[in-house]
């Protein structure tokens, strides 16, 4: 009987996602970083469940909720914005309060698209 513990070579490049470590090993500031660093290469706001799911196929093993736990710390510390999502269909940026419902942005993106002044 075959037993192979090493692992399968990768196959693809992962220059412009962040790939999560193997289960368990992952810090609380490392996930919290592995979000942002998701939704900086994203690009785009997205909703929470967009960012978890990305974070999901990047290979995180953190859930949903702890998601918006960790946007909710990002946003406390400035590294994300919660804008809201109608103005967004009208092509703007505008941040909203954190307990109303919108996207999030990683807040060098919204630099981005803000043209660099706010």
């Amino acid at each position: 009987m075959p037993n192979s513990t090493a692992d399968a070579p990768s196959t693809g490049t992962t220059e412009d996602k962040p790939a999560a470590t193997k289960s368990g090993t992952m810090a609380q500031d490392d996930r919290r970083a592995f979000v942002l660093q998701t939704l900086e290469a994203a690009g785009v706001p997205l909703k929470s469940i967009d960012v978890f799911r990305a974070c999901k196929l990047r290979g995180a093993t953190f859930e949903h909720r702890t998601t918006k736990n960790y946007l909710t710390q990002l946003i406390e510390s400035g590294d994300v914005l919660k804008v809201d999502s109608q103005a967004l269909g009208d092509g703007e940026i505008v941040e909203i309060d954190r307990g109303d419902r919108g996207h999030f942005i990683a807040a060098n993106v919204a630099e981005q698209y803000r043209g660099g002044s706010q």
